[in-house]
């Protein structure tokens, strides 16, 4: 029994992983960054909990603000002038939401325009995640940071 258990957790342990597309965002115009999400594991992934951790330009201990609730974070970007689904987009992905197994399209976690990019240093979502057999995962995915690079726009914003 317990034999089949390690290896149907095996077979069908989720794998989540995150990648930009150059693409423009499907929530807003204009984005320069675009984030999905996909899993490639063989089974789903179960949303546990997801937390984010915002840091702004001038924001004291950038790297070492406590980790916030999806309508914390929303509340904190807004708060630097910017604007939901205009100037960012943050997927609300909440406990219970499921991400199929060997998924290589992907969900729109997060985009953001070159506003964005002017008023946020970085931003990060800790997604918790549980697999078919009950074991519990987490995955950090870095959503917008100092180092990323995108295209340059011919249009000025």
């Amino acid at each position: 029994m317990l034999v089949s258990r390690s290896q149907l957790a095996r077979t069908m342990r989720p794998s989540l992983s995150w990648r930009t597309d150059n693409s423009k965002s499907n929530q807003i115009k204009r984005s320069v960054r675009t984030v999905r999400i996909y899993n490639s594991g063989g089974g789903r992934a179960l949303i546990v909990q997801v937390k984010y951790r915002i840091s702004t330009h001038g924001s004291q201990n950038a790297n070492e603000s406590s980790w916030i609730s999806w309508e914390e974070a929303i509340y904190q970007i807004k708060q630097q002038g910017l604007r939901y689904h205009k100037d960012f987009y943050v997927l609300m992905l909440g406990a219970g939401a499921a991400l199929r197994g060997s998924d290589h399209t992907g969900v729109e976690l997060a985009a953001f325009t070159k506003k964005a990019y002017s008023k946020l240093l970085r931003v990060e979502a800790l997604i918790q995640f549980d697999d078919v057999v009950g074991d519990t995962y987490e995955r950090a995915v870095r959503l917008l940071s100092p180092n990323d690079e995108f295209p340059r726009s011919r249009r000025k914003e």
